[in-house]
């Protein structure tokens, strides 16, 4: 005879998704679930809280730090986000699915050049 097993679900805290009891993290571990690892996506640029300066504070500084790669080439800059806004709602209309967010700070490596061989052959050692 088959047994039905029923999983537990609970609502995560932080995100709002419903999850198992043992996908819920405890309040040492930042709390909220393993899907949004305690941290809130910004509503507009997508990116966890935990990647935003001047969220609980009210410095001037403020903004995302998370680093993106440009595509077809080595350069990184930061997201351009102006601020963390928290995501209400449903996350495919907030301002990140709908709109781009600028990247800033673009930074190319300077690669380094070997030196040129030398020209001429050197006399061997006696």
């Amino acid at each position: 005879m088959p047994i039905d097993r029923v999983m537990d679900e609970d609502l995560c805290r932080i995100c709002g998704a419903r999850v198992a009891i043992w996908e819920l993290r405890d309040a040492q571990r930042g709390g909220g679930c393993i899907r949004c690892d305690g941290s809130p996506l910004c509503s507009r640029c997508g990116h966890p809280r935990k990647e935003h300066v001047g969220v609980f504070n009210t410095t001037s500084r403020k903004g995302c730090t998370t680093k993106i790669p440009i595509p077809d080439g080595l350069a990184a800059g930061r997201c351009g986000c102006d601020g963390y806004i928290a995501a209400t709602g449903r996350l495919a209309q907030a301002s990140f699915a709908t709109d781009d967010v600028p990247i800033v700070d673009i930074v190319i490596p300077k690669l380094r050049i070997a030196s040129p061989p030398e020209s001429g052959l050197r006399p061997p050692a006696s």
